[in-house]
């Protein structure tokens, strides 16, 4: 019998059964392929190879599409490598991946994810063997310059790369072949100020969070939790930003998938994730693609961040192939409130937030019942908070039902 998601994911397992059951994970998910290497090496390697077990591999580039290689210093220095480490016993894949990516290549990620499963295998001369199991990641870095001695951008490494590199390399640069579109820089780097992102998170956040935030999420997570058993239940959220609401809904599911166009704005969120059941994405949600569907896909705050209408159709068109129930939420043009208004020029002004293909609450139900208009059964309703008017849409994608629900 296929093993499932739900099966492989099993509570109250040590550190090591985690790592292997979230790895066979991303496979699932991802559908991703092995890339399996052998080499005989030195018995001096082989006691270093003894220190650990999983890692990662991140074949990083930059909006130049070099992609960053690093003196192999297991062969002397006179071989080159993409970047990678050890997982700690304190970390999974997504911690240990910011971590050696700010150690080794003096950098942050912009987005990352994965793209293969590797394995590797040891042997010395004298017959010892050890094997490793790692995740390969494809990143975009924030700096196209490097701030290390040992490593370098490079367009073509592929003459100075080990196989087992090479062959990460082919399959990142199909990927990013494939690559709908790169998203505008502004809309995943944050705020460069930090006295603005302080104010924000330390007084402005906690201001308001009874009056707006609570009320949002409390929404959201009543009805992401009312399908289903939490026991089984698999869910996404398609743009997840830094809302630790996230964290609580993974304590009542078997698995969230937590994406996000901007890794750093999702970073506290991955650190304080370790015993909840979340894998963190970063992908244009434009091209979501995964190998299962999911429970619940929640998409919020999103809707007003499309350019036009061929972006929501395509929006759309992603939401409906990834789930059963699709959770809408986006705040209501707010050129339609005096408040609203305020809080808008907040955003902008202040934080630099992008988008501003907002909606009425009329036309946010006439694009939804036009694009979902047969065998749906969708649910509307108005949220009112001090930010201003929040619109919500609940889509059961059940064959035969058919029926539309307003709350006002």
């Amino acid at each position: 019998m296929k093993t499932t998601i739900a099966e492989i994911l099993d509570p109250n397992r040590s550190w090591f059964g985690k790592v292997s059951s979230f790895l066979k994970v991303y496979q699932q998910l991802y559908g991703l392929s092995y890339i399996r290497n052998a080499e005989e090496i030195s018995s001096t390697f082989y006691d270093y190879c003894l220190k650990g077990k999983y890692f990662v591999v991140i074949a990083l580039y930059n909006s130049k599409n070099e992609f960053f290689v690093q003196r192999d210093f297991a062969k002397g220095g006179k071989g080159w490598e993409f970047i990678g480490g050890w997982l700690r016993k304190d970390e999974l894949f997504d911690q240990a991946l910011d971590r050696i990516v700010e150690r080794e290549a003096g950098n942050s990620l912009m987005e990352a994810i994965p793209i293969s499963i590797v394995k590797n295998s040891y042997f010395t001369a004298d017959g010892k063997k050890v094997s490793h199991l790692g995740l390969a990641f494809l990143g975009r870095v924030i700096h196209d310059v490097v701030t290390t001695q040992d490593g370098v951008f490079s367009r073509n490494p592929e003459k100075f790369l080990n196989k087992g590199d090479v062959k990460i390399l082919t399959l990142g640069k199909k990927v990013l072949k494939k690559a709908i579109q790169k998203v505008p820089m502004e809309e995943v780097t944050v705020s460069k100020s930090k006295l603005v992102n302080a104010i924000d998170k330390h007084i402005v956040k906690p201001l308001t969070f009874n009056f707006s935030s609570n009320i949002l999420s409390h929404r959201i997570y009543k009805h992401a939790t009312s399908v289903g058993k939490n026991d089984k239940r698999l869910l996404i959220d398609v743009a997840c930003g830094d809302d630790a609401s996230i964290l609580k809904i993974a304590g009542a599911s078997k698995l969230v998938v937590a994406n996000d166009i901007s890794r750093r704005t999702m970073s506290d969120l991955i650190k304080h994730s370790l015993n909840k059941r979340v894998i963190f994405t970063n992908q244009n949600l434009l091209g979501l693609n995964f190998q299962m569907k999911f429970d619940v896909v929640i998409c919020k705050n999103t809707l007003h961040h499309m350019r036009d209408s061929n972006e929501i159709e395509m929006l759309f068109e992603t939401l409906r192939n990834l789930g059963k129930r699709i959770i809408i939420m986006d705040i209501e043009d707010p050129q339609r409130n005096f408040i609203a208004k305020l809080w808008n020029g907040y955003y902008v002004n202040f934080l630099k937030d992008q988008g501003d293909f907002f909606v009425t609450f009329q036309q946010f139900k006439d694009i939804i019942e036009l694009f979902f208009v047969d065998n749906e059964k969708i649910l509307f309703e108005k949220i009112k908070t001090v930010k201003g008017v929040y619109m919500l849409a609940v889509i059961d994608q059940e064959k035969g039902s058919g029926d539309i629900n307003y709350k006002n």
